[in-house]
């Protein structure tokens, strides 16, 4: 959710907003363009898949189509360079386990979450996409911690960035990236190298809190991925010893697309390419 340079300037959230919502039949798809703000639907395991255009307004002639059919679930975008900048993200479409900030706990079943830090969960977690087009994006992972089980808004973010091409994380100027080799619950190197960068975000209405973005030194070209995503927020609680008695409320996965230049591009992830659970 947070995914753009210079993000110290400019904020980036997902920002709720009333329209282009929509309960969506098998086989189907809905469209919003650069005027709309969200379409949302449950998917058939319980979770929930939201096209979540929150930065359509940096590009209204923009627009995003998110479906899903026998095969599986994807979105297609259009969008173009806007009025805010060649790094702005316009949408993150993306699947949804648990709770996320602006939709609450949408799916029908939530696999565990919410989830207090200590109690060690290994997050399991797996996802396999592919991508067609020109795109400036990041694919990644957003983890919501909170410090209450009923909260409203998120008390720390925690993404994982698996592939990118033009995109580079929020950061607090000052603050430089720092190499991490990350290991999985059974001590092997699941993810590799990262390096790690952090700053704050704020939903524009005086909310703020932190983000820790954690970006592959080699991306995931194969897009496809099976390990645990408890030693990101493990890594976080050595330096942030709150993060220990606070909440895991939800996990999503998906691309946060800043421009396609002129031209459509996609994601498609099949029923059965994707897990996220608190047990």
């Amino acid at each position: 959710m947070n995914g753009a340079s210079g993000r110290g300037s400019q904020p980036h959230v997902h920002r709720p907003a009333a329209g282009c919502i929509a309960a969506i039949a098998l086989l189907s798809g809905f469209v919003c363009n650069g005027s709309t703000a969200r379409a949302d639907f449950a998917i058939p395991n319980g979770d929930w898949f939201q096209s979540d255009t929150w930065g359509a307004s940096y590009d209204p002639s923009g627009w995003q189509t998110v479906w899903q059919d026998a095969y599986g679930f994807g979105a297609t975008w259009q969008w173009n360079y806007g009025n805010a900048g060649w790094d702005a993200i316009k949408a993150y479409p993306s699947w949804v386990v648990g709770w996320t900030f602006g939709g609450a706990y949408p799916g029908s079943d939530h696999h565990g979450f919410p989830i207090r830090v200590s109690a060690h969960s290994p997050l399991s977690t797996k996802w396999t996409f592919t991508m067609t087009g020109n795109n400036t994006f990041d694919a990644s992972f957003d983890i919501w911690i909170a410090t209450a089980s009923n909260t409203t808004y998120p008390s720390g973010e925690i993404m994982v960035w698996l592939d990118v091409n033009g995109l580079a994380p929020i950061q607090n100027w000052g603050h430089s990236a720092i190499g991490q080799t990350i290991y999985d619950s059974s001590g092997k190197a699941a993810p590799g190298t990262y390096q790690v960068f952090w700053g704050n975000t704020s939903d524009g209405n005086g909310h703020t809190w932190p983000v820790w973005s954690f970006v592959r030194d080699t991306p995931y070209r194969s897009r496809s991925w099976n390990a645990g995503l408890a030693p990101f927020i493990n890594n976080v609680a050595q330096s942030n010893s709150w993060v220990n008695s606070a909440y895991v409320m939800g996990v999503q996965g998906g691309i946060e697309i800043a421009d396609s230049h002129g031209a459509q591009g996609s994601f498609h992830t099949n029923w059965g390419d994707f897990w996220s659970a608190a047990y």
